[in-house]
């Protein structure tokens, strides 16, 4: 099997913080792009990309639900590992992202506690199926105190999320723990409240004592992510390794021995 192994590093340092970056590369130069399949396009910075003329404009609304003016730039070249992309134009916003449209290419399999993402270039066979969005996103089942839901895969957000609609219609599988407002990929204020939830599970994965973000999802937000009420962001994602074969549909999860230190 060929693989690409690519360094993930911790963007915060806070403690307690588990966002990701790669090192993507812009028409040959070096910048450090946030690591998230919870965004389908991808997209490069205004900072570090303010000198490039805009070549079209759209709207679009993060998971605050407000809209934000944005534009679109050309590049000659992106590349990270083995995958070099010619002639793309993505969208310059608030930060640098690189999303499922270029990660997904073939399948990955991601180590988070290690710090590796390791592209893989041949198929296997995985047990679970995968279930994708019309918009390209992409969903787990999971179980939460026996109620099955899916759930959106997500790298770039820090803990795991839930309606707060499902929170209020399900109140005795949710312990309040405190106020705590987020930020959405616009940079944009979200209200939220921190939850505490027990008998979490996602394949062979249990979690109890587990804190999960609520906060109500926009009507935008809701009809991109079909009425998936629940995504699971790093403070899961780094309890395994995470095999997920996007263009074949299928995910699978695997313990290491450091996993139980």
């Amino acid at each position: 099997m060929k693989e690409n192994l690519i360094n993930l590093v911790e963007i915060e340092p806070e403690e307690g913080t588990y966002l990701y970056k790669i090192v993507t590369k812009i028409n040959k130069k070096g910048y450090e792009f946030l690591f998230d399949t919870g965004a389908f396009n991808s997209q490069v910075s205004e900072k570090d990309f303010s000198h490039l003329q805009s070549v079209g404009k759209s709207i679009t609304a993060g998971a605050s639900g407000l809209n934000k003016s944005v534009d679109y730039v050309n590049l000659e070249e992106v590349a990270f590992g083995h995958r070099n992309f010619k002639g793309l134009s993505l969208k310059r916003g608030h930060q640098s992202i690189l999303g499922i449209d270029l990660l997904c290419e073939n399948a990955i399999e991601i180590d988070l506690k290690k710090g590796l993402l390791n592209l893989v270039s041949e198929y296997r066979e995985h047990t679970q199926p995968l279930k994708v969005l019309t918009r390209g996103h992409f969903c787990m089942a999971i179980s939460l105190n026996g109620h099955e839901e899916f759930a959106l895969f997500d790298t770039g957000f820090n803990s795991s999320a839930v309606d707060l609609e499902f929170v209020l219609e399900n109140p005795g599988m949710f312990e309040f723990v405190r106020d705590e407002d987020g930020v959405d990929g616009n940079g944009n204020i979200i209200p939220s409240k921190v939850y505490r939830v027990n008998d979490f599970k996602i394949g062979e994965l249990t979690l109890n004592n587990l804190e999960i973000v609520a906060f109500r999802y926009p009507d935008p937000f809701k009809e991109a992510l079909e009425n998936v009420r629940f995504a699971i962001g790093n403070n899961i994602i780094r309890e395994a390794k995470w095999f997920i074969d996007y263009q074949n549909q299928k995910w699978d999860l695997s313990y290491c021995s450091y996993y139980l230190n």
